[in-house]
């Protein structure tokens, strides 16, 4: 994996609903749809868990990604604009036992991170978020990503079959955040999966 990542990253992705796509394995459709912290299930299954924080600043947003967000401006009244300046793109890699095992893209309100996130920092965003009740998470959406995606161009990976991903947003009062995941090679998640030859 680089040792140097431009920051962002950026995830071009196909967002559905679960129903739409048909996951091959059952291992791998659970860690998909599973709702708890992704980052303790992670630790779980690792004897070294570690995060690395590829960058979080204000960033152009991509044009799907502002429709993603603008869903929710009818709902949400402090999403008056959906401007660069109103929200700060976080991209993450977390790590188990050494290996890359998630790429984590989070939009997160400017509101947000002057308050509940300001101390964010190399902590996991789940440990913030999944120790407070007040969260409120949607449903997810997932994406199939060929091997041949940029990201792992970006990312100084390779893979032999599709990745998977998986959004949802989350909700506290008046503001709403996304986060996408990534599964990359060598992920439990994928324990199961033969390689497409």
């Amino acid at each position: 994996m680089n040792t140097h990542i431009a920051f962002p990253v950026n995830l071009p992705a196909s967002w559905h609903q679960p129903s739409a796509l048909n996951v091959p394995d059952p291992c791998l459709k659970d860690w998909l749809l599973n709702s708890g912290s992704l980052t303790e299930r992670l630790q779980a299954h690792s004897r070294r868990f570690a995060l690395r924080v590829i960058g979080q600043q204000a960033s152009p947003l991509s044009e799907e990604e502002v429709a993603h967000m603008a869903l929710a401006k009818a709902s949400v009244p402090s999403l008056n604009t959906l401007e660069s300046k109103a929200w700060q793109v976080r991209e993450v890699v977390l790590y188990g036992d050494d290996s890359p095992w998630v790429f984590a893209r989070s939009i997160l309100p400017e509101g947000l991170c002057e308050t509940a996130l300001s101390g964010l920092g190399e902590k996991p965003l789940g440990q913030l978020i999944f120790n407070n009740n007040a969260y409120q998470r949607s449903s997810f959406e997932i994406s199939q990503l060929p091997a041949s995606h940029p990201l792992l161009t970006s990312l100084g990976l390779s893979s032999s079959y599709p990745l998977w991903a998986r959004r949802s947003r989350f909700f506290l009062n008046s503001f709403s955040m996304s986060v996408a995941e990534v599964f990359l090679p060598g992920a439990p998640a994928y324990k199961y999966m033969e390689p497409v030859t």
